[in-house]
């Protein structure tokens, strides 16, 4: 018994994706899909795509409705009115018609379809080839050559409008993957992924160390800290990787700039300023800020912190160089993301006192985890403002340990 066209879709529909593998290839067809121009230069409908599709994937389908999506993805208030407020109807809207114009296109055709019906948020997943196993020809009865060719071609018009409809519903499933923890990361990292241009990610070396090291001693943190590179410190450069992967991640392209660096050079997109002292450009673009390094520029050896315009008897962010490189301790760094009156773009900095909170600020900046708890530390609507975040890493035997937030501030 052959099942009809609507059972057969039904079926497929409800028992795809039920292996891992079958999840993995609607995410990779996902994946496929927000890649294309349709949907990168977008920040709304890659994250509510991904948001639907992942939420669908995991099981949770039944909880994708219109006041949910506007609460989760909007960040709407929990009682706003759905009638007067369209963003969520007319962002499924688009996507469903991006979705139609990306399979339309010469070599798109996937290996998964991501359909979201008309009318629905709950996105649906077939494997294109079991669509023709599954689902029979309809018969052809003719008893001659010009009907029979008419009826073929009514049929392939259907089938070319279904996959259009089809597609659109597939881009709508390729979104960004928003569960609770992502959002914070992408509401971050947002003004910066869809800023135009390159983003220009500036290092710079070391400066010379006080005094040569005398390897009889035991040397201090200063000391340690510029001897290690002639060029990028080994901080820099860890937070330098970490960074570059996630703009690498979000097929977000980039370049890397070493002194000598001019204002116009940071004027082409959005900017990432990594290092604290080390970096003029961290000093001059934050000096303004509410969270800022101070130091004597006398004293190589010495006390260096981070200062609080509005709490300036606060000085519990400070690092000592003159200690021993041996000791235990603790390191601050101060994260940014402005938009600077300055260059006129984005500017992010991962910037610790020492090394240790470069480093923790690189991976304070790409961890989802650490990101969702900035989520809960700062203020409603903290992702449309400027912010600032002062983190404390702990330094054991020359490496640094987890961020820790340990004031926030935006506006």
């Amino acid at each position: 018994m052959r099942l009809s066209r609507e059972a057969a879709l039904s079926t497929l529909r409800n028992s795809f994706p039920a292996s891992d593998a079958e999840r993995q290839a609607v995410r990779q067809e996902l994946e496929r899909l927000l890649a294309s121009p349709l949907f990168r230069h977008s920040r709304r409908y890659p994250a509510f795509l991904r948001y639907v599709v992942e939420r669908t994937v995991a099981g949770q389908g039944g909880l994708l409705k219109e006041r949910s999506l506007g609460i989760d993805l909007f960040e709407r208030a929990p009682d706003y009115d759905t009638n007067a407020d369209h963003i969520v109807r007319t962002t499924a809207a688009e996507i469903r018609k991006r979705i139609a114009q990306f399979y339309q296109e010469p070599g798109n055709d996937p290996q998964v379809r991501i359909e979201l019906p008309p009318g629905s948020y709950v996105p649906e997943f077939r494997p294109a080839a079991a669509v023709a196993a599954v689902i029979p020809p309809e018969p052809i009865v003719t008893t001659s050559l010009k009907p029979r060719r008419r009826r073929i071609d009514r049929r392939t018009a259907t089938i070319a409008s279904a996959a259009v409809v089809l597609a659109c519903l597939i881009a709508l499933a390729m979104s960004w993957r928003l569960n609770p923890v992502e959002q914070a990361s992408a509401r971050f990292w947002g003004p910066v992924l869809n800023s135009p241009g390159e983003v220009t990610i500036c290092v710079t070396q070391p400066g010379s160390p006080a005094s040569p090291l005398d390897p009889a001693s035991v040397p201090n943190f200063m000391q340690l800290h510029f001897s290690e590179s002639a060029h990028v410190s080994v901080g820099d450069a860890e937070a330098l990787a970490r960074i570059a992967s996630f703009l690498g991640s979000q097929h977000k392209s980039f370049q890397i700039r070493r002194p000598p660096v001019s204002l116009s050079d940071l004027r082409h997109g959005a900017v990432v300023l990594i290092g604290g002292f080390n970096n003029e450009w961290t000093i001059r673009l934050t000096g303004e800020l509410r969270f800022h390094f101070e130091g004597s520029a006398e004293a190589v050896v010495g006390k260096y912190w981070i200062k609080d315009r509005i709490h300036p008897e606060n000085k519990d962010w400070v690092f000592d160089f003159g200690k021993p490189a041996n000791s235990s301790t603790e390191d601050y760094g101060l994260i940014t993301r402005v938009s600077d009156a300055t260059t006129g773009r984005q500017l992010i900095t991962a910037a610790g006192i020492a090394k240790y909170g470069t480093v923790a600020a690189g991976e304070f900046l790409t961890n989802p985890n650490l990101l969702a708890e900035l989520e809960r530390r700062a203020p409603k609507g903290w992702s449309r403002k400027n912010v600032q975040i002062v983190i404390r890493t702990k330094v054991i035997s020359d490496n640094s340990g987890s961020p820790e937030i340990v004031a926030v501030a935006t506006w």
